[in-house]
């Protein structure tokens, strides 16, 4: 597998990227290719259920939120994706946009939560995977991540359709800017409105 160094631009200012992992038709698409600001790789943890399936996990380069989100349109647009447990998805935001000192406010946050919560922001409950037991900084599993020497990384996220990888980047973009002032009835009321204004 190739190192995302190769492809992938470092991120600027006020930049967000996509991790997409998922399950498409072996005949549509394959490894180590570009489609667009996208890049396709293997992932070992995703479990295809069909032998007619591939693991994928779509990269973008990192992009202003709203261009982004257009990006993914695209995507869902040429590809039709399925996704199981096995499937997350990471949103990577630029350090020049978002501070450790904010990471952790948000990462402190969100352990507050209970699983329900967590499950109803983010479709997913914790796991090994996106865990919110221990110390930010001490491992690139939980929830949100600052191992990445360029980015910060929310792994909080199952993985779905396009229209729903939009709303973990407009979540992403909410837990950013208002990082020092999450509450749950805000951030749900956000989730609605998105879904609503969708």
């Amino acid at each position: 597998m190739q190192s995302l160094s190769t492809f992938r631009k470092p991120p600027h200012n006020k930049t967000v990227g996509i991790e997409i992992e998922c399950l498409v038709d072996a005949h549509a698409v394959k490894y180590f290719q570009h489609y667009g600001f996208f890049y396709s790789t293997q992932d070992g943890s995703i479990g295809a259920t069909r032998w007619t399936q591939l693991g994928v996990e779509f990269v973008s380069q990192p992009l202003p939120v709203d261009m982004l989100c257009k990006q993914i349109d695209k995507l869902g647009k040429r590809f039709t994706w399925e996704c199981n447990s096995s499937c997350g998805i990471h949103v990577h935001v630029s350090r020049e946009w978002l501070s450790l000192k904010k990471a952790t406010a948000i990462y402190n946050w969100i352990k507050t939560l209970s699983n329900t919560e967590f499950e109803t922001l983010f479709g997913r409950r914790p796991n090994h995977y996106c865990s919110i037991e221990g110390t930010i900084g001490r491992s690139r599993y939980l929830a949100v991540n600052t191992e990445n020497t360029k980015t910060i990384e929310f792994r909080m996220f199952a993985s779905g359709p396009a229209d729903w990888a939009k709303y973990c980047v407009k979540m992403a973009e909410y837990l950013v800017c208002n990082a020092y002032h999450l509450n749950l009835d805000a951030a749900l009321a956000f989730k609605d409105l998105y879904f609503k204004t969708f």
